[in-house]
């Protein structure tokens, strides 16, 4: 079989072992899956470039019972360091040092290439990522943006802004349903985090009625129960530009520097993930080589990425409240917000 065929034509008889060579486009896996009704085993072998996200998740989700996988690094081959090698070293390293420094992950060290093309390379899980502390209204002044949509769930991510200029994703939101009950969801976030609001922001196309349908647009309903929105920018690529700017850093002699201005607590994977995961397009086929990169990312499951773009575009800023000196309790240890440092 060849996954240029029509994805039909890999519903066809029962099977019970399957080798798989290279990645393979999603509906042409399940449809394949289908065919293991009497008892399956799928054999993969690949490097994990093209269609390797949804393969990685697949997998992470089924890993056990079901699924079990190996990752291997060319050095495994080699003569010297490998086990039961057969390549000279000299030659590997030449290899390796020949691709994109955005490809050795992949091909060099056998890792998933869903990360190949990041649009924010810069993010990093190790530096970006803190605990999450509570959050003082006093001393950080938090802004709020929506992406809503009419086919998959609304996004709502929330930014925190203290007194340097320190800026915090402090809280994310993911809602089906009616508008009614998102602003209810919204409002039940911001009591529980004790957020001082200062701004929300929205995709513009919020505010743009579908003449073919009575409601008024989302960006009107909110409106009306009293939950006010800016339109954000549609500029995306100085979102890309400014979102690149708050996430670098730098190290010297394996200690911060100069420190990033984003952060992100770790309960917001949705985020996290979608960061790691928004990528550049790439044209396919035969003559994809010949062809000048395009400049846009991949439109797919980047609406808190869009979210975070027109919060920084907005250059959040921290608002003087005037607010009795306080600090938060976290069980029996008094946590003072204001000393937070993610590197001490």
């Amino acid at each position: 079989m060849s996954t240029e065929q029509d994805v039909k034509e890999f519903e066809s008889v029962d099977l019970g072992f399957v080798w798989i060579d290279e990645p393979m486009p999603k509906d042409r896996f399940m449809a394949t899956l289908s065919r293991g009704r009497m008892g399956m085993i799928i054999f993969w072998t690949f490097t994990p470039l093209t269609y390797s996200a949804w393969i990685k998740d697949w997998m992470d989700t089924n890993t056990g019972e079901l699924a079990q996988y190996v990752e291997a690094e060319m050095e495994d081959q080699c003569l010297t360091h490998g086990i039961r090698g057969i390549l000279e070293h000299s030659n590997i390293k030449r290899i390796a040092d020949s691709f994109p420094e955005d490809e050795k992950l992949a091909r060099v060290f056998g890792k998933f290439g869903h990360l190949l093309g990041r649009v924010h390379k810069g993010f990093s899980r190790k530096i970006h990522v803190i605990k999450p502390f509570p959050i003082d209204e006093g001393r950080y002044t938090t802004y709020m943006a929506l992406d809503p949509h009419p086919r998959v769930p609304d996004h709502v991510l929330w930014l925190s802004v203290d007194k340097n200029g320190t800026k915090i994703i402090t809280s994310e939101l993911i809602s089906d349903g009616l508008v009614k009950r998102l602003s209810e969801r919204i409002k039940a976030n911001e009591r529980a985090m004790n957020y001082r609001v200062e701004a929300r922001i929205i995709d513009p196309s919020a505010f743009v009625d579908d003449q073919h349908r009575e409601e008024s647009s989302v960006g009107s309903q909110l409106f009306d129960i009293g939950m006010h929105f800016i339109k954000g920018s549609k500029d995306l690529m100085a979102g890309i530009k400014r979102t690149n700017e708050a996430l670098d850093y730098e190290m010297k002699g394996g200690k911060m520097f100069r420190p990033p201005e984003l952060y992100i607590f770790d309960t917001c994977p949705i985020t996290i993930k979608q960061l790691e995961e928004y990528t550049w397009s790439n044209w396919g086929g035969r003559n994809a080589d010949e062809k000048e990169l395009k400049a846009r990312p991949r439109d797919v499951n980047d609406h808190n990425i869009e979210n975070l773009h027109r919060l920084l575009m907005h250059e959040p800023k921290h608002i003087d409240y005037s607010f009795r000196e306080s600090s938060a309790v976290v069980g029996s240890n008094e946590l003072n917000v204001s000393d937070f440092d993610p590197y001490r």
